[in-house]
């Protein structure tokens, strides 16, 4: 399901700086209508002066690509402010506490595929069980963590991240519950 392509370190998308705990995933979306799974991957492998990474990105084509270790920082939700109380919940950098995923969308309204969105959950619910991370509440969308309208679609339509988070703790449920 996830294919390994890891980008070379770069001071400005894989730092090479080793994190030492998950407090959440923060979901994005990739706000370039179009872009794959692959397109994310090797812009964060361009050699840019600009802090941006995420740890995975998926597209509605059922590619879920790793771009860099999940116990790597990668630059996706840092900011000058953060949301109120956020600092409480994963620290002074939320950067450092969090993997990120993007996920891929067709159109400008940023509405996500179902392809993507079950491939979402799929990562979701395998992050969640590997950092023992509950769904509901360590499920976070970017704006949730810096105010920024990512991903769009569910700053817009919040019942729908409500929705993704719940079938994501119904597959822990389904899937775990006896092991």
């Amino acid at each position: 399901m996830i294919q390994k392509a890891l980008i070379e370190k770069w001071k400005y998308s894989r730092p090479g700086i080793e994190r030492h705990e998950t407090r959440a995933l923060v979901m994005h979306y990739t706000a370039v209508p179009g872009a794959t799974a692959a397109n994310i991957r090797n812009s964060y492998a361009r050699k840019i002066e600009r802090y941006r990474s995420a740890h995975f990105a998926i597209d509605w084509g059922g590619n879920v690509i790793q771009i860099m270790p999940e116990m790597e920082k990668a630059y996706h939700c840092g900011a000058w402010r953060y949301m109120p109380g956020i600092t409480d919940k994963l620290g002074p950098d939320p950067n450092m506490t969090t993997i990120g995923v993007e996920m891929c969308h067709e159109d400008a309204s940023g509405s996500l595929h179902r392809t993507a969105l079950h491939y979402a959950e799929l990562l979701a619910a395998y992050l969640c069980k590997r950092y023992e991370l509950h769904p509901t509440s360590q499920i976070l969308r970017h704006y949730d963590v810096t105010g920024k309208r990512c991903p769009l679609w569910w700053v817009v339509y919040p019942e729908d991240l409500t929705h993704f988070q719940m079938r994501v703790k119904e597959m822990l449920v389904d899937r775990w519950s006896l092991l």
